[in-house]
């Protein structure tokens, strides 16, 4: 796979091609990761994020291609049930007398 993410920033002409490294750099708790480094031939922010997004984009559609998911965060939040009692209003909001 990161033969093919070198040839993707080999070809793209704002990318500089003579520094970029593309390395399989560790293994995550739950990924193989993947380190990617490169410059742009643009100076200006806004120009830098359209290539970006346009190798990132790439870098995406060559993970569908081959079959990779990316695997996204997520968060589990369980929540206990308390059983139904009611609740007087002075329980909640006390009222203190001056």
């Amino acid at each position: 796979m990161y033969q093919k993410i070198k040839k993707i920033l080999l070809e793209d002409p704002d990318v500089e091609n003579e520094t970029y490294i593309v390395v399989f750099e560790n293994f995550g708790d739950y990924a193989l990761n993947i380190q990617i480094l490169y410059y742009s031939m643009h100076t200006d922010y806004a120009s830098y994020l359209q290539v970006k997004q346009r190798i990132n984009l790439e870098i995406l559609k060559l993970c569908e291609h081959i079959g990779v998911d990316i695997a996204f965060p997520t968060q589990t939040l369980y929540m206990q049930r308390t059983p139904k009692v009611p609740v007087k209003p002075q329980e909640v909001f006390p009222v203190h007398k001056v």
